[in-house]
């Protein structure tokens, strides 16, 4: 079975406080976690629509994913989510992330979900993200074992 599962407004959302120091803990020395924090905090935005701008404003939270260190911070920021003891394999590519499970039943892989989702829905709370609960999705894939053909397979 695979769960397919997005975040929502994954860039937006990250707290530059639980990034600083997800960095420090990654070995981040204090000068450049110092140059991290200033990158991060007080950034100006504003948004031009047909030549119209808005006012600026200050952003508190998000990396900037039109920016080469955005993408980079907010992997950084959700890369532990590798780490947590769940029964699926993980495989994740930005705000995407999938649970791969290999089970011999239903049940199983039911049982082995509702495992991970009481460990993977917390973290996710306590890192301050959620789902975009229209593009997570779920599929089991399941095959046949084929007949056997003049003693070809065995």
């Amino acid at each position: 079975m695979g769960v397919y599962l997005d975040l929502a407004k994954a860039f937006d959302i990250v707290s530059h406080e639980k990034l600083l120091r997800t960095l420090y803990k990654a070995g981040i020395n204090v000068s450049l976690l110092d140059w991290f924090a200033s990158y991060l905090n007080g950034r100006r935005h504003r948004v031009r629509i047909e030549g119209v701008c808005s006012e600026n404003l200050i952003s508190a939270w998000g990396t900037f994913q039109g920016s080469v260190l955005g993408p980079l911070l907010f992997v950084i920021y959700i890369n532990n989510r590798f780490a947590l003891p769940l029964k699926a394999s993980v495989m994740g590519y930005a705000d995407d992330t999938s649970l791969l499970y290999s089970v011999a039943t239903r049940e199983e892989s039911e049982r082995d979900y509702e495992h991970d989702r009481k460990i993977l829905f917390p973290w996710l709370h306590n890192e301050l993200l959620h789902f975009n609960r229209d593009k997570c999705k779920y599929v089991i894939h399941a095959y046949k074992t084929p007949p056997v053909c003049g003693g070809l397979l065995h």
